[in-house]
């Protein structure tokens, strides 16, 4: 995430909503945190086009294994390659108990 942070407006006592922008000039990361454990529904219009959707999960939130868009995260030499995961879908759905990065460019 970049320098610059951007306020937000969120109405749900359940989801933390936090924009910054990216290293490069012109796009946007979205933190959205749902602390529910009920699925939440998020607009994102005025953010520009979702280009990528990172979702961290894990069974309990007493977990110390975490999945990144549904697989187990292997680092390598220390560092992970965001690259290896799969694109999910951009249905506009939190996961419960879920940490995500949406990706926007302007």
């Amino acid at each position: 995430m970049g320098l610059l942070a951007y306020q937000v407006n969120n109405n749900d006592k359940y989801i933390r909503t936090y924009c910054h922008s990216a290293k490069e000039s012109g796009k946007y990361i979205l933190l959205i945190i749902n602390m529910s454990s009920k699925t939440k529904t998020i607009n994102h219009s005025g953010f520009g086009v979702c280009t990528r959707h990172y979702e961290i999960t894990a069974k309990k939130l007493t977990s110390k294994k975490v999945l990144i868009n549904g697989i187990r995260p292997k680092l390598i030499k220390g560092k992970l390659k965001l690259s290896d995961f799969p694109k999910l879908p951009q249905d506009n759905t939190i996961k419960p108990y879920s940490i995500n990065f949406w990706c926007f460019v302007n």
